[in-house]
């Protein structure tokens, strides 16, 4: 009786996980276009989580054009066609995805087979609000820069932000959509909030980046011991963490081509100037590819070159988001 409950569990498990994790192994985008639309070339992109950003290009032929691809896990993409202003945006949730382009209709196009589609495109105008109404934009008249957010502005918005994330997935947990909402915007929220949020989109722990994500915040988690590491000084020397005699140790890891992270400076200048005495010491890890990182201006406390492939990096090791790209 055990082994037959066992049994049924284990189908009812497989019945959950399935529509999740193997709608995605082979994913039909077709497109239909008006006919004065024909030769004109078409490109996709789709913004995935769990694999590169895929971008694929084709032409429009008999009115219509095809994309077929493996996609790991719902997400947003977008159709751009040739001469024509408005990318068709649409979410990517099922095998087959249909978008039907009338160019002398009041609405533009349609999409079908998604099921989250309209529900992401709320996401987006509620989000594109928030962005709209609390934050203050940088205005440039010329080479000149006539206002700049503060820092308590910029912290305004990220927590209006976190917010009506918080408010969008609580309302909808079971939606692909919110998988996609959360997973791309865990880290600028609360970690209590993330792990909470997280526990409520267990429907979708078969995806590829429900486990990076689940260990990426339990690294996070406070009361864990840190891990050590080992890395090469700015002045040529080694430096382990463990070995670190301080009282106090404050990990900075600094990107010299962010504006926050520069803005902070001041602050860690005065707080080192404060306790460094009382035995706080701060390590600043920064990367290789940023080379700026090790130029001639200098800080009073301790500097290393994080130098690790991604996967093994420091970065990675203590749950801090590694930028790729500047801004």
């Amino acid at each position: 009786m055990l082994l037959h409950t066992r049994f049924v569990g284990l189908l009812l498990i497989a019945f959950l996980v399935a529509p999740i994790s193997l709608w995605a192994q082979s994913t039909i985008i077709d497109c239909t276009f008006p006919k004065s639309w024909e030769g004109r070339q078409v490109l996709l992109v789709a913004r995935s989580l769990a694999q590169p950003n895929l971008i694929d290009t084709t032409s429009i032929y008999d009115q219509r054009a095809r994309f077929v691809h493996n996609i790991a896990e719902p997400c947003p993409a977008y159709v751009w066609v040739e001469g024509h202003k408005e990318d068709l945006t649409f979410f990517i949730d099922s095998t087959h995805i249909q978008i039907s382009v009338d160019s002398g209709a009041v609405i533009s196009y349609q999409v079908q087979g998604s099921a989250t589609n309209y529900l992401w495109k709320q996401f987006d105008d509620v989000l594109d609000t928030v962005r709209a109404t609390t934050k203050k934009e940088i205005i440039f008249q010329g080479d000149t820069i006539l206002s700049i957010p503060s820092q308590q502005q910029i912290d305004s918005l990220d927590n209006a932000y976190a917010m009506q994330i918080d408010r969008l997935i609580q309302s909808n947990p079971f939606a692909k959509a919110s998988w996609y909402l959360f997973a791309s915007n865990y880290t600028m929220l609360p970690h209590p909030t993330a792990v909470k949020l997280l526990d409520k989109l267990g429907t979708f722990a078969a995806y590829p980046s429900y486990a990076r994500i689940t260990g990426h915040l339990l690294r996070q988690r406070l009361g864990i011991k840190a891990p050590d590491f080992t890395l090469s000084m700015v002045s040529g020397n080694r430096l382990t963490l463990s070995k670190v005699k301080s009282k106090y140790v404050l990990l900075e890891f600094y990107v010299s081509y962010l504006v926050p992270h520069q803005q902070q400076e001041p602050a860690l200048q005065r707080l080192y100037a404060t306790y460094h005495p009382s035995g706080l010491e701060i390590i600043r890890v920064s990367t290789r590819q940023d080379t700026n990182a090790t130029d001639s201006q200098t800080v009073p406390w301790l500097r290393v070159i994080d130098a690790a492939e991604p996967t093994t990096t420091v970065w990675n090791k203590f749950g801090v988001d590694l930028p790729t790209t500047c801004c």
